[in-house]
């Protein structure tokens, strides 16, 4: 995905996940998408994604605090999915993060922690 509101953004274009349902997706012109970047800040809006997931060709942290749409002219469609769809488990951990990152009240899961931990 290209990012316009990062014109200076050396990773462009940038790998994401689109999280938007494919019936919605079928129907307009734009998609919801969460970025990944190959280094970060694990944290309670983050998940890691590891190398192979969807075809990501390295370990990979989804900002899902940085969720947004994107027209579809900004999405590079000649090269398409990396690969297949991420594990469903991944999915739920996504959109429980977006959710959070949106403010919804979204307690601790079992295991969960805050990690402060730094992915590089």
């Amino acid at each position: 995905m290209e990012t316009p509101n990062q014109p200076h953004d050396p990773d462009t274009p940038r790998t994401a996940l689109v999280v938007s349902e494919n019936r919605r997706n079928y129907h307009k012109d734009d998609y919801i998408v969460v970025p990944a970047f190959s280094r970060g800040n694990l944290g309670p809006t983050r998940v890691f994604l590891p190398e192979g997931q969807g075809g990501i060709e390295h370990d990979s942290i989804l900002f899902c605090d940085e969720v947004c749409c994107l027209d579809a002219d900004l999405l590079d469609f000649e090269t398409g999915a990396l690969g297949g769809q991420v594990d469903s488990d991944v999915l739920a951990e996504v959109v429980l993060k977006v959710r959070r990152a949106i403010g919804d009240v979204v307690p601790l899961q079992p295991g969960e922690e805050y990690p402060n931990l730094s992915f590089e």
